[in-house]
């Protein structure tokens, strides 16, 4: 069986920001919003500013991550480890 890929060079650009919007930020919102941490887009407009993150370019952060996720098995995988560190650390309330 194959090893999974270890991590890379920080520095790789597969791991630059997306409107400067990191993949451990990424996976902290959308965890939090695939939760239903966010009722409405005020609610998560709200959210997203709270951490920096332009509303107006979400669908785009979105589009990109889930892009590089899909075609890049080291970003993935980094992907995979953020979600499990976040998986009971946070919940909605404590987001708000």
């Amino acid at each position: 069986m194959a090893e999974a890929p270890g991590p890379r060079d920080p520095t790789d650009p597969s791991f630059e920001p997306i409107h400067g919007v990191s993949l451990a930020t990424f996976a902290e919102v959308s965890t939090w919003l695939a939760a239903g941490g966010a009722a409405d887009s005020r609610s998560r407009d709200m959210v997203l500013r709270q951490r920096g993150v332009d509303a107006a370019l979400w669908t785009d952060v979105v589009a990109g991550w889930l892009d590089r996720i899909a075609d890049d098995a080291v970003v993935r995988n980094a992907w995979a480890r953020h979600l499990i560190r976040l998986r009971g650390e946070e919940s909605p309330a404590a987001m708000r």
